[in-house]
């Protein structure tokens, strides 16, 4: 790993460069600064969406599971479009994956999701690698539309196995998406390791992507994610985090200045010394 030295010998990181950017509105992915994603949903979601951007944040994701019911989601999508305030991932998160969408409910899922993209209400939409069902269609009707993909993969109990997700990164390289996301669990420092090694690898030579080590100890693949080849990174304004070890928008913004001196409150320098 090439690095040089910062205040205190600290290593800093070269960020790797991937070979595609992508738009999702008028921010591009893959080149340039780390983009913050600020996670919205439900009652709260204008609220949460206008002081995402007055803190900083690139672009919202709309977690439409978030919402009471697909109807007011739609209603508050149609409102955040009009308000302009920042571009929009829209992701329909089922229980298998972390979010609040029934299993037994994919062709619904499918159907709402085509009427998001129908009504171009999102710029890009997050579909998961195992939505086997409805994956490639949605896909389909996103390229149609000339709208920003995301296949994403998601463990909350561990992180596999180097080779296994290695494997993962693969299958989703080849579904033809924008951009690459894996979140998976961390429980230990070897794990927190296995993905900066993985995403340094891979960032070299694929589209975009984003790999995080969810929990306390995942922190710096989301706190110094762009230093690790990450293009982006996910926070939160409302009042919890919306995935283990998620960091405020607030605190994100500060430390992605690349700073020791501006990192602070939530997120701490010494994260990233710990996994080096």
């Amino acid at each position: 790993m090439k690095n040089r030295r910062a205040m205190g010998g600290m290593p800093i990181l070269r960020q790797p460069r991937p070979r595609k950017t992508v738009l999702i509105g008028s921010k591009k992915i893959g080149s340039g600064p780390t983009r913050i994603i600020c996670v919205v949903g439900g009652k709260s979601a204008l609220k949460d969406a206008l002081t995402a951007k007055r803190q900083g944040a690139d672009i919202l994701e709309a977690r439409v599971d978030l919402w009471d019911n697909p109807g007011q989601a739609k209603t508050d999508l149609r409102e955040l479009r009009k308000m302009k305030i920042l571009p929009i991932i829209a992701t329909v998160r089922r229980v298998q994956e972390g979010g609040f969408w029934p299993e037994n409910e994919e062709i619904d899922r499918k159907n709402f999701l085509g009427e998001i993209i129908d009504e171009e209400l999102a710029d890009c939409i997050d579909i998961e690698l195992n939505a086997t069902k409805i994956r490639t269609a949605i896909l389909q009707l996103c390229k149609r539309n000339e709208i920003a993909t995301i296949v994403s993969y998601h463990d909350f109990v561990g992180t596999p196995s180097s080779s296994q997700l290695s494997k993962i990164i693969d299958r989703i390289n080849r579904t033809g998406a924008d951009i690459i996301k894996v979140a998976v669990m961390a429980n230990s420092r070897e794990d927190v390791h296995q993905v900066i090694r993985l995403t340094e690898k891979y960032a070299k030579k694929l589209r975009p992507m984003v790999m995080i080590s969810m929990g306390e100890l995942g922190r710096p693949t989301r706190v110094m994610a762009g230093l690790f080849g990450s293009s982006m990174t996910y926070g939160y304004c409302s009042a919890q985090p919306m995935a283990p070890g998620q960091v405020p928008v607030t605190e994100l913004k500060k430390a992605l200045q690349m700073s020791p001196n501006n990192i602070s409150g939530q997120v701490r320098f010494s994260d990233l010394a710990a996994v080096l």
